[in-house]
Order: C-alpha cells, then sequence, then structure tokens
C-alpha cells in the first residue's frame, strides 16, 4: 500500500513539474507567433503530462471530477496554433496564459488527496 502511494506522488510531482514548464513558457513569451509556432521542447513536455495522466489513470481506477480538468489547459495550448491571428491576438494570449493553469490545478487537488490519505 504504501509503495502504490509513493509511486502515485512521484506521478504527481512529474505532472506538476511538466505543467510548471508549459506554463512558464506561455507566461514569459508574448508574441504571436510564441503562441502559433510553440517549440518542441514545449510539445514533448505535454506530450509526457499527458502520458503520465494515462498512467495514472490505468493505475489508479477511481476516477474524480477534477481529473477532467486538464483538457482545458491541453485546449488552451492545441487552439492558438490553429485559430490565432493579430486581430485576436490578444484573447488568444489570455486563454493560453490562464488556460495552462488549468495543467495545474488537477495535481494539487490529487495532492492534497493523497496528503489527507483519502
Amino acid at each position: 500500500m504504501k509503495e502504490k502511494k509513493l509511486v502515485r506522488v512521484v506521478l504527481l510531482v512529474a505532472m506538476l513539474v511538466c505543467a510548471a514548464a508549459i506554463v512558464t513558457y506561455y507566461w514569459q513569451h508574448e508574441t504571436l507567433d510564441a503562441i502559433i509556432h510553440v517549440p518542441m521542447y514545449v510539445m514533448i513536455v505535454a506530450l509526457v503530462y499527458i502520458l503520465i495522466q494515462i498512467l495514472k489513470r490505468s493505475l489508479y481506477k477511481e476516477q474524480r471530477w477534477y481529473d477532467w480538468l486538464y483538457y482545458i489547459g491541453l485546449i488552451a495550448i492545441m487552439l492558438p496554433p490553429v485559430l490565432a491571428n493579430e486581430g485576436n491576438a490578444s484573447i488568444f494570449h489570455l486563454l493560453t496564459d490562464f488556460g495552462t493553469l488549468f495543467l495545474i490545478v488537477p495535481v494539487l487537488l490529487e495532492g492534497k488527496v493523497v496528503v489527507n490519505g483519502k
């Protein structure tokens, strides 16, 4: 039982690091080009985040309401390259800045559940 909790904590820490890297990229870059042409390392970190989420779901069968919030963060990453232009750049900067925070929220809520021991 203790090993399972340790694995869960390691997965949560890895997800938090990935989410923080993605959020940091979007909060540091203010140009339209930066949100349209996202570097490969950001996409790889997002892929690692998704793979960890899939692994966590396969290891731990219980689903909570906040497990789905990370989709908002993924949408915030994927919409600007397709829909952003000079006219709506400020809207997409807000979307990426605040939408990517939804990558962190489920990790923090899951960490609270682990700490509380439920």
